[in-house]
């Protein structure tokens, strides 16, 4: 194979780029011992690892193996979407340079601001964490209890369905409540109670058909732990990542059964949709789909094929983020016009609670995306694509977009670092963990990704307040 420049300059942007998202990891891990701060800039780190470079790393390794003159073809290496686009090796520099340009932006634009403001650590007695005290099982247990009625009771009241938003960060809050709990008492009878109580969530979620949602759950339950006590625990991170694989895996299955059922039930009782969603036998659904799925899928397969056609459509998912980077870098704008801004007029909305406007305009860009960039099909206004924020600023305003768009993200985290500083012993750095906790993930477009986080933060600090008050005054 001839050298040339080409090679070169995809040779340096793919070093830079391990070095600018694996080095960030690297210090965490060496200081992790003395950090009191939330990583939520090194858990981008982790997003950016596995979602954008372990997949160029592959895409690479295929470009040496497969390279042709200026020109190659994405093999199922990546996946059988891949197999519909063709890159030449300007495109693939142009996407990787996006790519590291974004990493250099986020890192620069973060470090400036821990470098420039101080981290100062607020402590705000009212809200402290105090020992051999019930009032932090009690938050926990009226969230819990406030969570069951929206999660089943608020297709049925008007009232509770408006407060549907408030029902993830109520959920985050009774497991951070207990495990607070549970790391005063240390009894084994607590920890039996917290396993039971976290269950409820865990199979809410996995109910729906989905795995991202109760796979953040058991993330966000890791994370807690690991700010408490500093321990990795690289085993159980293993373990959990077989168990949400193969779910992932088998999922689809269990969707197209549950679309069945539901529209079959439907047909039978067209008095409510609550019967609809709420009349199916899902735990039954659940476990016979997925072992209908097994013995159809992997009937004729040894072990190692299995393995192999498991993960490998898992490595296919995490892709998602660099594909879409593929895409949009490819189609725009010769196929798809820069949108210039259209997709960020939500975040002048978003921070309206619904309760306030019930018709505030719907969070609909997903669809929009998948349809613009023929992901989805023209007459789909239901089916979402994730657009990651990336995608997203270079859809908007190509690669000035970009630059400027991660410039401020880095700038963002570094505010969060410097400005909510909270000792653990104070339910605010709980609050502060639960209200910005999904922000890591840049696999959604910007409105969603920070629309609502100053809602949540607010409105847990006056849930908490409310019932803090409520005790003072009845101890009184």
């Amino acid at each position: 194979m001839e050298f040339t420049y080409m090679e070169l300059f995809l040779n340096l942007v793919f070093l830079l780029i391990l070095v600018l998202n694996i080095t960030p990891l690297y210090i965490f891990y060496l200081n992790h011992n003395k950090s009191n701060f939330i990583p939520f800039f090194e858990l981008t780190h982790f997003f950016f690892l596995f979602c954008y470079t372990i997949p160029l790393i592959a895409d690479r390794l295929e470009y040496l193996v497969f390279y042709r003159s200026d020109h190659y073809t994405l093999s199922s290496l990546l996946g059988e979407s891949y197999s519909l686009l063709s890159l030449s090796g300007i495109d693939l520099l142009d996407t990787m340079t996006i790519f590291f340009l974004s990493l250099l932006l986020f890192n620069l634009g973060y470090y400036l601001i821990i470098r420039t403001i101080k981290q100062k650590s607020y402590k705000f007695n009212f809200f402290e964490i105090e020992k051999k005290n019930s009032s932090i099982l009690i938050i926990g247990i009226i969230s819990f209890v406030c969570y069951l009625f929206l999660q089943y009771f608020s297709d049925q009241i008007i009232f509770l369905n408006k407060l549907k938003p408030v029902k993830l960060p109520l959920m985050y809050l009774f497991i951070s409540c207990f495990y607070l709990h549970i790391l005063q008492s240390k009894k084994y009878l607590n920890y039996l109670i917290f396993i039971l109580v976290v269950s409820v969530p865990l199979l809410n979620e996995m109910l729906t058909g989905l795995i991202f949602a109760p796979a953040f759950i058991v993330l966000f339950i890791y994370l807690l732990n690991f700010l408490y006590k500093k321990k990795f625990h690289l085993f159980l991170i293993f373990i959990l990542l077989i168990i949400f694989t193969t779910l992932s895996y088998f999922k689809e299955s269990y969707r197209a059964s549950l679309v069945k059922n539901v529209k079959e039930f439907s047909l039978k009782d067209k008095n409510s949709i609550v019967q609809t969603n709420h009349g199916i036998n899902k735990y039954k659904l659940f476990v016979n789909s997925y072992v209908n799925s097994y013995k159809n899928n992997f009937s004729n397969y040894d072990l190692k094929e299995k393995i192999f056609k498991i993960y490998f459509k898992t490595f296919d998912r995490l892709s998602h983020s660099y594909e879409s980077l593929i895409i949009v870098r490819t189609k725009t704008p010769n196929e798809v016009p820069y949108f210039f801004g259209k997709s960020y007029k939500n975040l002048l909305t978003k921070p309206i609670p619904r309760i306030l406007w019930p018709n505030k305009p719907q969070e609909v860009h997903g669809n929009k995306f998948g349809r613009a960039y023929k992901i989805l099909n023209e007459q789909d206004f239901n089916t979402s694509w994730n657009m990651p924020i990336i995608s997203e600023f270079y859809a908007n305003f190509a690669i000035p977009g970009v630059a400027i768009g991660m410039f401020l993200i880095g700038i963002f985290f570094g505010l969060l670092y410097s400005l909510l500083n909270f000792n653990k012993n104070n339910i605010l750095f709980v609050v502060t963990l639960i209200s910005f906790y999904p922000i890591f993930f840049l696999e959604v477009n910007l409105s969603i990704l920070i629309g609502l986080n100053i809602q949540v933060f607010l409105f847990l600090i006056l849930f908490i307040s409310t019932i803090k008050y409520s005790l003072k005054i009845l101890n009184k």
